[in-house]
């Protein structure tokens, strides 16, 4: 499967040498960093001092020099989305951005506001690396990924398991799901998807090959196929599932799910309908309903 630039630059963040965490901060308790901000505000990453080692702290600190905000984790920077206004209320924003794990996962958005109160609008913690950025040109800040909640679905590898786009905006210290503005970018997906399928593999999946007497087992595998069919089942399914979540994703779910309807054999559809759907409520979409410490104290 072919996916976008985007995947391409997350998998260069997500597995970027060591060293490269330091540019703007701390990785495993090496390297520090201090950015002064605007009205004295300022960001001091560094070594976390008396905690686990090889720990990092990242501290949002007024002109005074009290802690405002802190997050440790083995590794700390700043995002360099920072300076901003990320969220919509015409102010600029920090992101501190933390790994729980050096190199592994997972990573937590600290997005915060200098002066408010309080500072922290939100967290975001996600598997994937987030990309903060204008995609459209029109002055406000997506944040964009691609949920890794598939990956290993019906037994596809990591190259061919479905990653489909996510882009959200925050508003006040609320995510919204904007991706179906994109949807051409879903588009080209699912048209790479069904151009990589086989009309072997196709009949395959539905059950129609002559050589295959059914389906066995929750998996949904044909019986008695040779070891090139079993490819073309695989590869098929991994084109299919591709196109399902893209039309999911891209707001379009009634076409997902006629897909399922028109090229999924008969006996495993409910199956497979209620895994991507399990899949998809473990996925980047969850932190959309999640509720925040920030928005807790809002209410309180």
């Amino acid at each position: 499967m072919r996916y976008s630039a985007l995947v391409f630059v997350l998998a260069l963040i997500a597995f970027a040498p060591l060293a490269g965490a330091l540019e703007r901060g701390c990785a495993q308790g090496i390297g520090e960093w201090t950015e002064n901000l605007w009205d004295g505000y300022r960001i001091e990453i560094a070594a976390a001092e008396g905690g686990a080692p090889a720990q990092c702290r990242a501290a949002l600190k007024s002109a005074d020099g009290k802690v405002l905000f802190e997050v440790a984790g083995a590794e700390a920077l700043v995002n360099g989305i920072s300076g901003h206004d990320i969220n919509g209320d015409g102010k600029p924003d920090v992101v501190i951005e933390t790994r729980r794990t050096a190199g592994q996962c997972c990573y937590t958005y600290s997005i915060l506001t200098p002066g408010g109160n309080p500072p922290l609008v939100r967290q975001i913690t996600t598997t994937p690396p987030l990309v903060f950025e204008d995609r459209d040109g029109d002055g406000k800040v997506e944040i964009a990924t691609h949920d890794f909640a598939f990956v290993g679905i019906e037994g596809l590898g990591e190259s061919d398991s479905p990653r489909p786009l996510v882009v959200f905006r925050l508003r006040g210290n609320t995510l919204y799901n904007v991706s179906p503005a994109y949807w051409p970018e879903y588009q080209r997906e699912i048209d790479v998807a069904k151009n990589s399928l086989s009309r072997n593999g196709q009949e395959l999946l539905i059950g129609r090959n002559a050589s295959s007497s059914g389906v066995g087992g929750g998996a949904g595998k044909p019986k008695e196929l040779s070891p090139a069919d079993e490819k073309q089942l695989l590869d098929a399914k991994g084109a299919v599932l591709t196109m399902v979540v893209n039309y999911l994703y891209g707001g379009r779910g009634e076409e997902g799910w006629k897909t399922i309807r028109e090229m999924w054999t008969d006996r495993d559809k409910d199956r497979i309908r209620q895994a991507i759907l399990l899949s998809r409520s473990r996925g980047v979409l969850s932190e959309i309903n999640r509720i925040t410490a920030a928005a807790k104290n809002a209410n309180q």
